[in-house]
């Protein structure tokens, strides 16, 4: 057509086609630049958010939620811990914490702490604490130090997302009749262990011990959350029973050390960042101790240890009480570590990890029992054998608590035999402990909730000789009803036969 036009219509007609032909081309071209480099300019654009984003946050949303639901840890008396995990660091990701004291009426009783302060609550005070657990995981911890005796609502905010809102309570240790329940060795045993936990949480224990061996492989970050936290949140809901977590033989599996941010299940109740602490609770002085240090760490312990059991809180308490892994009496060997030996079976057991908890038992059996002994420690309870036994040597009750869902040990485990224990145990189990002012009654419940044995330590000290035997007379007049009653009722069924 262009040529066409040029030969009839003359010169000038075809170079003004010529023009508008090109300047229609060169603004075509135009057009597919500019969109060109506006889609590079998006590209570029985007490339600089996604960079922006990865290097501002690391992870994406689902990342940064909780790893682990908060839990409550004990500490030395009235000290108490509030720890999670989440995927962000705090750097990054603010953490925060609400706090207050009436289920209905958050405001003005509500207070909100941010992970960067540091202030007085109530009567206490407030510290916060953040550690790296792995590359993507890291642990926080609000730390409170002499929470008055209340109900306590918080929940937890970790920048993207809110936990729930939980509830625990701090007893009044002057007044109130505390209930501590007590279990140990758990390990590979989940389903019995939540199974426990259902009727110990149906018991609303002001706080659980926990005496060791939680997991199979310590080192295991997995194991953690499927043997002890997934039981734990299951059993406890929104009731966070303040738990008090003893090492043991598997949780630790190098001497002297624990992995990472697996120190938090430990230490998390201590100030210090020390695995052993004291707190008095109702006239009953609780010593927690580590069976798994070795070196300057046992050496400092044994030191502390001297000077607990001679400080006021240990010299006037109704009741000293010793709560640790390793059983200083043992009997049996733990769950199937005898069998283990024999047909060569190392799924469930170590034979060095089992070799040095029973070392450190011995330790405990002739160095530190003849101390106890002569402090008047009234209760040692431990968790090394996988059953219960209960006996009596030289003034200080000694007691197995270690059915909590490990395998348990059969009377064919048995290595030595110091002929001390009153009752030995083959079943999984837990312990209710009610501590009053001058008495602990202890019950023993099994897998069905059924109590497997009841019996009572009533206290030596002077103070507590009129409320000793005004429950002796209470006893036996009761005793007399009971035969009374039955009496009468004997001498009714002879009337009707």
């Amino acid at each position: 057509m262009f040529r066409w036009c040029c030969r009839r219509r003359g010169s000038v007609l075809c170079a003004a086609l010529f023009l508008v032909c090109a300047a229609g081309t060169w603004l075509a071209v135009q057009q597919v630049l500019e969109w060109e480099h506006s889609r590079h300019e998006l590209e570029v654009r985007k490339g600089v958010v996604q960079t922006f984003v990865r290097e501002r946050f690391l992870y994406n949303r689902e990342d940064c939620t909780f790893h682990k639901t908060p839990l409550v840890f004990v500490g030395a008396e009235r000290d108490l811990t509030v720890t999670y995990e989440t995927g962000c660091p705090v750097t990054l990701v603010p953490q925060e914490i609400r706090l207050w004291t009436s289920e209905k009426v958050v405001s003005p009783a509500n207070i909100a702490i941010r992970s960067d302060q540091d202030l007085t609550i109530h009567e206490g005070r407030f510290r916060f604490a953040s550690r790296q657990v792995s590359e993507h995981r890291w642990a926080y911890s609000f730390h409170f130090r002499a929470l008055p005796p209340n109900t306590y609502y918080f929940s937890v905010t970790n920048g993207l997302e809110t936990s729930d809102v939980y509830h625990f309570r701090e007893p009044n240790s002057e007044t109130d009749v505390v209930k501590v329940a007590l279990i140990g060795n758990s390990r590979r045993g989940d389903l019995l262990f939540r199974h426990h936990l259902g009727h110990l949480c149906a018991q609303k224990p002001d706080f659980l011990v926990h005496l060791g061996n939680a997991v199979v492989n310590g080192a295991d970050v997995a194991e953690w959350g499927m043997y002890l936290q997934s039981p734990l949140d299951a059993a406890m809901r929104r009731r966070r029973v303040p738990l008090v977590s003893l090492s043991g033989t598997y949780d630790v599996p190098e001497a002297g050390g624990l992995d990472g941010g697996l120190r938090q299940a430990f230490t998390a109740g201590s100030d210090q960042g020390r695995t052993y602490f004291a707190k008095t609770i109702r006239g009953t002085h609780m010593i927690f101790l580590d069976s798994t240090l070795v070196g300057d760490q046992l050496r400092e312990q044994e030191a502390w240890l001297e000077r607990e059991l001679l400080s006021v809180s240990s010299l006037t308490a109704s009741f000293r009480a010793i709560f640790m892994h390793a059983t200083p009496f043992l009997e049996y060997e733990s769950g199937l570590f005898a069998r283990a030996q024999a047909d060569g079976d190392s799924v469930d057991v170590d034979p060095a990890l089992e070799r040095r908890a029973a070392a450190f038992g011995e330790l405990v059996r002739t160095k530190w029992v003849p101390i106890f002994e002569s402090s008047k420690v009234d209760l040692l309870v431990s968790a090394q054998g996988s059953l219960y036994q209960r006996g009596l040597a030289r003034g200080v009750v000694h007691a197995v608590v270690g059915g909590g869902g490990a395998p348990l040990a059969v009377p064919e485990d048995r290595a030595k035999g110091f002929h001390m224990y009153e009752v030995t145990e083959f079943r999984h189990h837990y312990v209710v402990l009610q501590i009053s002012a001058c008495v602990i009654e202890w019950e023993v419940r099994d897998i069905d909730d059924q109590v497997m044995e009841v019996f009572e330590l009533e206290s030596k000290m002077f103070a507590c000789e009129k409320e000793v035997k005004n429950r002796h007379e209470i006893g036996v007049e009761r005793l007399r009803m009971e035969k009374a009653g039955q009496k009468l009722k004997l001498a009714a069924a002879y009337k009707n036969s």
